[in-house]
């Protein structure tokens, strides 16, 4: 993907990068010395309240029609961590980074 990736030498830029976005992060290319900053540091809440929804909805519909509490954790579980998964897959697809 080309956003992931210095634009003076080409090296791919780290996975772990996209969770650090915070005020003033700076990502370092070991090769080239380029500094790079995200463009647009996204927040977080939405991704909070889309793993709650995803968690807790679940539980709360297995816990009425069946009223097995093993059953509601494991199925919350697997919706959560989906979610995570397509957090973590919108911000891998969204995210830009700019020269310092």
């Amino acid at each position: 993907m080309k956003n992931f990736s210095y634009p003076n030498c080409k090296s791919p830029i780290s996975i772990k990068e996209l969770f650090q976005f915070k005020k003033n992060h700076q990502t370092v290319c070991n090769n080239c010395k380029t500094i790079l900053k995200p463009k647009n540091i996204k927040s977080w809440n939405w991704g909070f309240v889309v793993g709650f929804l995803a968690v807790t909805i679940h539980a709360q519909i297995i816990l009425y029609f069946y009223d097995n509490f093993f059953i509601a954790a494991v199925i919350s579980i697997c919706f959560g961590s989906i979610a995570i998964l397509f957090v973590a897959l919108h911000t891998y697809l969204t995210a830009e980074f700019e020269e310092f």
